[in-house]
């Protein structure tokens, strides 16, 4: 299956309202907006509706209403977002004027990057139908690797610009995925030919589409059911007690579900990168396969080999791959015991505080021992 990759103003918005609702409150999100020539951009803080943290499942409505053509402007955005988001009429009223405001400057910036868009557009779907590179018969390979029946799907990759670095290099979302472009060539990066697609992102569309096929398995359903089974659930059961007693390092809120997810797409990262270099990514044992999520760059290379056979084999994910993840994740589950012991010695150490009072020569022993006891 080939990808769709499509440039659509309307999902752009959308995408970058998403995207600055999640860096809201960090450093890279002011930084962001200030990237933007017209500072109207700065409504956008205006129109994030109250209580939309317990909605945030709801917010793919939106993106589809676009992608079936029922959103055509930002007043339909508008109507969109408080009928899917059960926002009063009150807080619509104040919201509405902001998103005008805030689309009034992104579609003047938007038009200003048309061309290089165009021309990205030309450059990934060059690279697609490229014999060596190209993504088509590696799409339908992982829709077989997970077992989805890809005529029933429809994979879109949009294409979004953004006035200098991105918030975010892409995301998988209920509609496709979408990948994100400065609007014009950075100094410091190499890009393919005249776009603005880096030469470091080519496989970006890969990894992203790993997300979308991986989302409609039978496998990942299981597990968020509960019903994964075997080796499969003791796969997922290890990457949880890892990144439990190995939190330094780990995404935020992750669970060992999260880290097979994002391993998978590291892997098609790393596909991609061997097919571009002709050189295997284990050969480099300094290789960073995914940065800012320590559990998913610790389980990709071991995933790595497998994945690659099974894709090449053209065979389905199944018991047998996870019965022989499972035998390599010892050095995991080592890592995992070791942290787990240190992390008891500092809950059972007295603290010098207790040692002091402990010492006080006229305490009983029985005291003594009460005082270090509340420790365990």
């Amino acid at each position: 299956m080939a990808i769709e990759f499509q440039a659509n103003e309307m999902m752009s918005f959308y995408f970058m309202w998403q995207e600055t609702l999640s860096a809201y409150g960090q450093p890279q999100f002011d930084t962001y907006l200030k990237s933007f020539e017209n500072q109207d951009i700065e409504a956008i803080k205006g129109c994030y509706p109250k209580g939309i943290g317990g909605k945030i499942q709801k917010l793919s409505l939106l993106g589809k209403d676009i992608q079936n053509g029922q959103i055509q402007n930002i007043d339909d955005f508008a109507q969109s977002m408080s009928l899917h988001l059960d926002i009063s009429k009150e807080d619509m009223e104040k919201i509405t004027p902001n998103l005008q405001k805030a689309f009034g400057a992104y579609h003047e910036f938007y038009k200003s990057a048309e061309l290089t868009m165009a021309s990205n557009l030309v450059t990934l779907n060059g690279i697609q139908a490229d014999e060596k590179l190209g993504y088509t018969e590696d799409v339908s390979k992982l829709y077989k690797f997970f077992g989805v029946d890809e005529k029933t799907d429809k994979l879109i990759g949009y294409i979004n610009p953004s006035p200098n670095i991105p918030l975010y290099d892409g995301m998988c979302t209920s509609s496709g995925f979408y990948q994100n472009f400065p609007s014009y060539q950075l100094s410091s990066k190499s890009y393919v030919g005249n776009s603005t697609v880096g030469e470091n992102k080519i496989s970006t569309p890969l990894h992203e589409a790993t997300h979308h096929i991986f989302a409609r398995s039978q496998i990942k359903k299981d597990i968020i059911n509960g019903e994964a089974k075997g080796k499969m659930r003791e796969v997922v059961n290890v990457m949880d007690e890892y990144i439990k007693a190995c939190p330094q390092g780990q995404v935020r809120g992750a669970q060992g579900l999260a880290a097979l997810d994002e391993a998978f797409a590291a892997c098609s990262s790393a596909l991609m990168d061997e097919k571009r270099t002709g050189v295997s990514p284990l050969d480099n044992p300094d290789r960073e396969w995914y940065h800012g999520f320590d559990a998913a760059n610790r389980l990709a290379p071991k995933i790595y080999p497998l994945y690659k056979e099974y894709l090449e084999q053209g065979k389905t994910l199944d018991g047998e791959f996870f019965n022989k993840l499972g035998a390599k994740l010892g050095d995991i589950k080592i890592a995992t015991k070791k942290a787990q012991r240190e992390t008891a010695k500092e809950d059972i150490a007295p603290t010098k505080e207790q040692h002091s009072q402990a010492s006080q020569s006229n305490m009983s022993a029985a005291d003594v021992a009460k005082i270090l006891q509340k420790t365990y």
